[in-house]
């Protein structure tokens, strides 16, 4: 291996310099041509031949970087023209041969990287991992089963590891003999959080997220620069936001929120850091959400916060119901719904200019917006409230009369620690 090892400086920078594609692929698009796309190349005419020959390459006691150049040259064989640099596009039928060649490719990257003293392989094994995720995921959704993406994962834990215990301190992204493997680590976690998200296996997520945020690797210096920290600040944000954690949820998704330029992005960060913030009583403002065209999902639930206004956001909750559902937010919204009723009283409260609110005027308000309610059903609604400190007083069950507090009848303390 030794002896490998030091051509590798001088081949990297050749093939860096000259930008070729036969080092590492740099396409960041995947996708799958048409059934009708052929292509004449010695991968076609022998394909299980020229597998078998790179099979028992790899798994030999001593791999080496000819083995990695005739992967990556078969690769680029396998993969059809196409006008843009950035898109790749491989024949439907040979997709399961480039998801087999890729997936020994990392596996070769994973162990030259671990026999390497400094970090030549962080960027191509990130690009292998990447291509190999993506091919993943499309031939799982095809077939309805998710073994291609678990074994993705599997190598990518296993990069994971090799990294995060890499003993040289990470000062710079610098790529060379003294360069750090941890530059690999925040793209790696990245990348396997979206694997878990789409597994919907979150509870491993905590596994990845605590050595990088104790050891302090969620920052820009890194491999992907502030576009990982964005995307590794989103994922946090999520899976705070799932376990009930909104003051972390807000703080990493308005982290991630604005240090990521303009785009679809910030509209997918916004659709997660809306819904915490509400949840807060923090409501965003309208221009903000027009801007960013969010205001037809959220504008009913909104102003109806904002307003006291049942009937609008029951409206836009029921119209936007299987959206949020999709997005995992529904119940976190639903949960808003005791905001309407503090905003209602609140207006009532203000109108009557008294700390006595008749509840029987209160239900007719609701009746008036076409929201059928019992007296019962909102002296439940309000006893949560007073539990949950957001409203202070108390209910005359004789009266029907809700008995306000004189002093901050409605503490926005409360809220601001996420008791709903």
């Amino acid at each position: 291996m030794d002896k490998y090892m030091s051509i590798v400086p001088a081949l990297l920078q050749s093939h860096t310099v000259q930008a070729s594609h036969a080092y590492y692929p740099l396409p960041r698009i995947v996708r799958v041509g048409q059934d009708s796309d052929t292509r004449t190349s010695p991968i076609c005419s022998d394909i299980e031949g020229h597998l078998n020959r790179l099979a028992r390459q790899i798994s030999s006691p001593s791999p080496h970087l000819s083995t990695l150049f005739a992967l990556t040259s078969t690769l680029h064989q396998i993969t059809l023209p196409h006008t843009s640099s950035q898109t790749l596009i491989i024949p439907p039928l040979l997709l399961p041969t480039y998801l087999h060649l890729t997936l020994e490719k990392s596996k070769l990257l994973i162990l030259l990287l671990s026999n390497d003293k400094g970090n030549y392989f962080s960027t191509p094994l990130h690009h292998s991992l990447k291509d190999l995720y993506r091919i993943s995921i499309i031939m799982d959704k095809r077939d309805g089963k998710w073994d291609r993406l678990n074994a993705c994962v599997t190598v990518a834990q296993d990069a994971f590891s090799k990294s995060l215990n890499d003993r040289t301190s990470l000062d710079s992204v610098e790529i060379g003999p003294s360069g750090s493997k941890k530059v690999l680590v925040l793209p790696l976690v990245l990348l396997l959080f979206r694997c878990y998200f789409t597994l919907n296996t979150l509870r491993l997520c905590r596994n990845l997220a605590r050595p990088v945020l104790s050891k302090g690797l969620d920052n820009e210096v890194n491999l992907g620069g502030k576009g990982t920290a964005v995307g590794f600040k989103y994922y946090l944000g999520r899976l705070n936001m799932f376990s009930d954690e909104f003051l972390e949820a807000e703080q990493n998704l308005t982290w991630a929120y604005t240090n990521c330029p303009p785009g679809a992005n910030r509209k997918r960060i916004l659709s997660f850091l809306v819904p915490v913030r509400l949840l807060r009583g923090r409501l965003p403002m309208k221009e903000l959400l027009v801007r960013e065209d969010l205001w037809d999902k959220f504008g009913g639930i909104v102003e109806g916060i904002r307003t006291g206004d049942m009937r609008n956001w029951e409206l836009n909750m029921n119209q936007q119901q299987m959206n949020f559902i999709k997005k995992g937010t529904y119940l976190l919204l639903h949960r808003t719904r005791p905001l309407v009723f503090r905003t209602l009283f609140i207006r009532l409260a203000t109108l009557l200019k008294k700390t006595q609110i008749p509840l029987p005027l209160a239900a007719k308000c609701l009746k008036a917006l076409h929201i059928d309610i019992d007296l019962d059903e909102l002296e439940c609604v309000l006893a949560n409230l007073i539990f949950k400190g957001i409203v202070r007083g108390y209910i005359s069950h004789e009266k029907r009369v809700l008995v306000l507090s004189k002093k901050e009848a409605f503490p926005r303390s409360a809220l601001e620690l996420g008791k709903l």
